[in-house]
């Protein structure tokens, strides 16, 4: 099931420095968030995935793809 929101970024901490997002309800989290970001974010809400194998596969395949996506090279 994807779940497709839009949710405004909240500071965090004593200097404000880190930010945050809630997770949509219905979606299932463990402990621990697995999370590689550059200018898309994806999240293993169950912290399964290792942050070296996210991080590969957001640069391998989902940054490229999307970009060429998104200039309408794709589809």
């Amino acid at each position: 099931m994807t779940i497709s929101v839009r949710r405004r970024i909240r500071k965090a901490g004593s200097n404000r420095a880190s930010s945050y997002i809630n997770v949509p309800s219905p979606v299932k989290t463990g402990e621990e968030v697995t999370i590689a970001v550059d200018r898309i974010l994806i999240a293993d809400p169950l912290g399964k995935i290792p942050k070296e194998d996210l991080h590969e596969f957001m640069e391998e395949f989902v940054e490229p793809a999307f970009w060429e996506w998104r200039k309408g090279g794709v589809g």
